[in-house]
């Protein structure tokens, strides 16, 4: 009987502890709130959660353009657009003067690298895009590489 009236009391107090806890937690937040928002924490009005479109800087080639002259439309085009913004102008303009040469080595889309992965890894820097010819010679056909610059 002892032991039961114990745990009942123990039970009542720890009760009443985590709500007095509670309640200090929600004062503080209160009061978080009344500083970022001032008087206005108590209306039924949404907070304003809405992001800022990216406007990006005025470019010598536009995202759109690269977007539609890469062709493979995947990926966070909002994360690339930005990604784009970063480059500078005359990096812009490499990659312009690369995808068709790219689209011509990977005539399909499939095989090409996405947006992102493209820019990310930097591949009109450092992948070689040539062109196949053939050409037969005494000891039977060759193959030759030609790069295009």
């Amino acid at each position: 009987m002892q032991n039961s009236i114990t745990k009942n009391l123990f039970e009542k107090q720890d009760t009443e502890f985590l709500l007095a806890q509670m309640r200090q937690r929600v004062k503080l937040l209160e009061a978080m709130l009344l500083k970022l928002y001032g008087e206005n924490i108590h209306t039924d009005k949404p907070l304003k959660t809405e992001v800022a479109p990216f406007n990006p800087p005025d470019l010598n080639v536009s995202f759109d353009d690269f977007w539609n002259l890469y062709d493979k439309k995947v990926g966070n085009k909002e994360t690339l657009q930005k990604k784009w913004s970063k480059l500078k102008d005359q990096e812009r303009t490499a990659i312009m003067a690369y995808i068709p040469r790219n689209k011509l080595d990977q005539i399909d889309k499939q095989n090409r690298k996405s947006p992102e992965t493209f820019l990310n890894q930097r591949s009109w820097e450092d992948e070689i895009i040539g062109e196949v010819t053939h050409t037969n010679d005494e000891l039977g056909s060759k193959q030759e590489v030609v790069v295009a610059p």
